[in-house]
């Protein structure tokens, strides 16, 4: 048994390892990681481990995605935990993988935001911390369309196909929410314009996004374009900006993330920023996001993470809350020149931009 660095000659090996291990994978997109816009910086960080059996088959694999990170001006590097996949005759290597990523030198910061509640147990025996977001475990949703709601809930809870019978739960339930006054409590007196590219108005809105004191992935517009760019040619990924006199104030992107298996059509929140964080802004993209996830026809439109203003005026709409027994997002500082600058006074709004889940990484 052996592992050793992973090299993009091996991205076909790896889908056919994880298709063997039930991950629905098309492809890797190795182009995530030779297009990443400061590359040069992780010439010395691997792409991911392979392990491999006596006979030189590759028989497991941890991933490794890059992301830089901003806090008062300087640039700190973090690796992001990707595709974890083992055969199920060498699953007892499994964690000298995961050592490979945990143990790796060359950079300031892991992350890792899509553990399960075994998995987390493992990170935390190995000194990681939960995301200093208030609430990271609470994800908060609206219900855009009852039926389809209803029907996937059923699902979920009975394991039971339920049909046209789901017309009445759904009509009450729509009914409850206009007695509790959801989805209501928001403004649209500004439309959003979709876009499909970053160009310069999102780096001079970079520049003037406040950072002080907030430790932030960064966001110039060719960070954006990396992390974006495949999933809006998809039509995955869809980005909303505000304007003012052509002026960029702010913008929001949502994600496609169905859940097949219970037939919930689902979007999510990925990113959300506004230049000053006013009230205004932050209502008309949120309830530009909404329209625009009603539109798609998604049942529900949800929100993982985000500070307190983003969540403060979220929760005037009275969204439904979904509460983790565990937050699922976890990080390890591993140089001493950012456990010397990181305190309880800086802020880290992490959501689902701090990670791979947006990335499509993993067709």
């Amino acid at each position: 048994m052996k592992i050793r660095e992973a090299k993009f000659e091996d991205f076909e090996k790896i889908k056919e390892l994880c298709v063997r291990n039930n991950l629905k994978v098309n492809k890797i997109n190795k182009e995530v990681w030779q297009n990443f816009p400061k590359s040069n910086e992780f010439e010395n960080v691997p792409i991911g481990w392979v392990l491999e059996n006596n006979e030189k088959n590759i028989v497991g694999v941890i991933l490794n995605l890059y992301m830089n990170y901003i806090l008062n001006d300087k640039t700190y590097k973090a690796a992001v935990v990707s595709t974890w996949a083992v055969d199920g005759n060498y699953r007892n290597e499994s964690m000298n993988l995961i050592f490979k990523w945990i143990y790796q030198k060359n950079v300031d910061l892991l992350v890792d935001n899509r553990r399960s509640k075994r998995s987390s147990k493992i990170l935390k025996s190995f000194k990681f911390k939960n995301v200093p977001t208030k609430d990271y475990e609470k994800t908060l949703y609206w219900v855009l369309c009852y039926r389809g709601f209803v029907k996937s809930a059923i699902k979920k809870k009975l394991k039971i196909h339920v049909g046209p019978l789901c017309v009445i739960p759904a009509i009450i339930l729509k009914f409850y929410d206009l007695i509790m006054n959801r989805n209501k409590n928001y403004n649209l007196n500004k439309k959003t314009i979709e876009i499909e590219s970053f160009d310069k108005k999102f780096d001079l809105f970079w520049n003037n996004l406040p950072k002080n004191n907030k430790f932030m992935a960064e966001r110039d517009s060719s960070s954006l374009e990396w992390h974006f760019s495949r999933g809006i040619k998809k039509k995955r990924i869809s980005v909303l900006a505000l304007f003012e006199e052509n002026n960029l104030k702010g913008y929001i992107a949502i994600m496609r993330s169905d859940n097949k298996d219970i037939g919930l059509k689902r979007m999510q929140i990925v990113d959300f920023q506004t230049l000053s964080n006013d009230v205004e802004s932050t209502n008309n993209l949120l309830a530009n996001a909404i329209m625009y996830a009603q539109k798609e026809k998604a049942h529900i439109l949800e929100l993982t993470g985000f500070g307190k203003n983003i969540r403060e005026q979220a929760l005037k709409t009275n969204p439904y809350v979904r509460t983790l027994s565990y937050s699922p997002f976890f990080y390890k500082i591993m140089s001493e020149k950012l456990k010397n600058v990181i305190s309880d006074d800086i802020e880290w709004d992490a959501s689902l931009f701090d990670g791979d889940g947006s990335l499509d990484a993993i067709d």
